[in-house]
């Protein structure tokens, strides 16, 4: 009997809900966030589901919610090893710019916090934060900036790193729109985050965009510091305009970035893939080199063969570039480049430098195609080229020579709207150059190259736009120019703005010899041991060519001031990558 008296009590959470009036009910659901419209009956029935279901009242869950979000706030200043730990925001002194002493930190520890961390969420699972991971593009557009290190104290385990992070949508002004103050807090030793906090809308929840941003900036200069030898300067350094100026669509580049964690791929069944595939032969590109090599036989002086970028020579992936350096050792960065026991290994490793011919027609052969050749590149690289010659020159000795040594070594390629235009209508200038000389020349063969280096100086380099050929014998080269300030314009017209490289001299339009262009195509008749150079301006209105003679005496003078510069500055950063590194050369 007492068993049958204990199953015949009611439930703690039974409730009579036909015996409740139409507005109890509605209380009780609009309580709990349901939908209070209806017919008693579909109340009724409401009721019971959400009842059923478990459902809490809306208040008791804020309640809830701001008692475990007050306890969080508590928890987030305690450290797992019981430490009391400040508010980061009322912390005022300690704060280091030097962000060597930041701990180190993983795509891994990223991960962990990001998404797999279950101590930040009121409902105690995983946070699960993925969405966020994707904000890694504010930090490569350089909304990540004025990064400080807190070590709080020496006996504490963990520390505070904090930023400013520019919102995604800017306003023109600071005032307007604020930088939010993003924190985070550190294992000094491990590395692991332990809490974080932005004065965002959403920074309560530890996992927004602007902290997700900042972690990628950590984990960036994680990754620089245990591969110093090519450190680039940090990008928070540099934070992005607040004001951009518009652009066209087609030169935006839009980036997306997809966090590529180590995922079980679906096995797909064999049947679809020997359905998809069918046993067909792989699709081969036309071998244009081949074609070219036919074309020239049958017909050399074809125009197709002028408007290719010299087809990428065919190389067998065994043959190596013909090396000019070997470096084996860094100077310490504790080391004075300028003690007089540095300035003579320089000068004893510049005399020691050579090539022979064999090994010069083979680096000109590996680089044809030159931008569009990744060995163009490379083979540059520890040389002095001719573009650069100019600034060399005129350099002068109280300037900086920063700039000029990473624009040498190619530390900062770039490629913007102006070397585009160049580039994209360099072949039709080659063309014009081509068919005019014809007419004088029909044996003229105007051959593309790659980078010329020669035995005399085989630390200099110079890539014209072409070898001119004629009755089988190299006679000059051609520099071409498609100036894009004056594409519009005539060069009669471009000549009158005391910008332009050109004017006129008794009647006839000339490269002016205080002019880069000038030192660098002296250097390239130097180096291709040619007699001339025919200088090509091409705009959408004109066309001018220029035969500019080689001048033995200026080139003379040239040399003596690219040899100082590349001994006394060159191979100091060859041998110690402190440019490179963003440190200064000499101390």
């Amino acid at each position: 009997m007492a068993a049958n008296n204990e199953n015949d009590k009611p439930e703690p959470n039974k409730i009579e809900f036909d015996l409740l009036t139409v507005t109890e009910l509605k209380s009780y659901l609009r309580n709990r966030g349901e939908y209070v419209m209806g017919k008693k009956a579909e109340l009724v029935k409401r009721a019971i589901g959400a009842n059923s279901l478990k459902k809490r009242p809306l208040e008791e869950l804020r309640l809830e919610d701001e008692n475990r979000g007050h306890q969080r706030r508590l928890e987030r200043f305690i450290s797992p090893l019981g430490e009391v730990l400040p508010d980061p925001i009322s912390l005022k002194d300690g704060w280091s710019t030097d962000t060597r002493h930041i701990p180190m930190i993983n795509n891994s520890d990223l991960y962990n916090y990001m998404v797999l961390s279950k101590r930040r969420t009121l409902d105690l699972g995983p946070n699960n934060a993925k969405r966020q991971l994707k904000a890694k593009v504010f930090y490569e557009d350089g909304h990540v900036h004025s990064v400080c290190y807190n070590d709080i104290s020496h006996d504490n385990s963990h520390c505070y790193v904090k930023a400013k992070v520019i919102p995604s949508l800017p306003t023109q002004t600071v005032t307007q729109k604020p930088d939010y103050s993003v924190w985070i807090c550190m294992a000094k030793v491990t590395g692991h985050v332990h809490a974080a906090g932005c004065d965002c809308s959403a920074g309560e929840g530890e996992s927004c965009n602007h902290i997700a941003a900042f972690l990628h900036g950590l984990v960036d200069i994680s990754d620089k510091k245990a591969d110093a030898s090519t450190s680039k300067e940090c990008k928070w350094n540099q934070p992005r305009k607040r004001k951009l100026s518009p652009q066209r669509s087609q030169n935006i580049t839009f980036k997306k970035h997809k966090w590529t964690d180590n995922k079980t791929v679906e096995k797909v069944d064999e049947k679809y893939k020997l359905e998809n595939v069918a046993k067909k032969p792989p699709v081969t590109a036309i071998n244009l080199g081949s074609f070219a090599d036919k074309l020239r036989l049958c017909a050399p002086h074809a125009a197709w063969l002028l408007t290719q970028e010299d087809s990428v020579p065919r190389i067998n992936p065994k043959v190596l570039l013909p090396p000019l350096h070997k470096i084996d050792f860094n100077f310490a960065d504790t080391c004075d480049l300028k003690s007089d026991k540095c300035v003579n290994f320089f000068q004893s490793y510049y005399e020691r430098l050579s090539l022979n011919q064999d090994a010069c027609n083979k680096i000109e052969k590996m680089t044809r195609g030159q931008q569009n050749n990744k060995t163009w590149r490379v083979a540059r690289h520890g040389r002095s080229t001719a573009s650069n010659f100019g600034t060399v020159c005129k350099r002068r000795q109280t300037n900086e020579a920063i700039s000029l040594i990473k624009n040498i070594l190619d530390y900062c390629p770039f490629d913007n709207k102006i070397v585009k235009w160049g580039r994209d209508h360099e072949s039709a200038a080659r063309v014009k150059y081509f068919k005019s000389m014809k007419e004088t020349y029909p044996n003229l063969i105007v051959q593309l190259c790659g980078l010329c280096v020669c035995e005399e100086y085989p630390h200099l380099g110079a890539s014209p736009d072409g070898l001119v050929i004629i009755d089988s014998q190299v006679e000059g080269v051609i520099e071409i120019k498609c100036p894009y300030k004056w594409r519009f314009s005539t060069l009669e017209e471009a000549a009158k703005d005391s910008q332009f490289y050109c004017e006129y001299e008794t009647g006839q339009l000339k490269l002016k010899k205080t002019h880069s262009y000038y030192y660098q195509v002296q250097a390239q008749m130097a180096i291709t041991k040619t007699k001339w150079c025919d200088f090509i301006l091409w705009t959408l209105k004109d066309y001018h060519k220029e035969r500019i003679e080689f001048d033995a005496k200026f080139w003379e003078g040239c040399l003596d001031h690219v040899n100082l510069f590349y001994i006394d500055f060159i191979l100091p950063e060859l041998f110690s990558r402190r440019v490179k590194r963003g440190k200064p050369l000499f101390y």
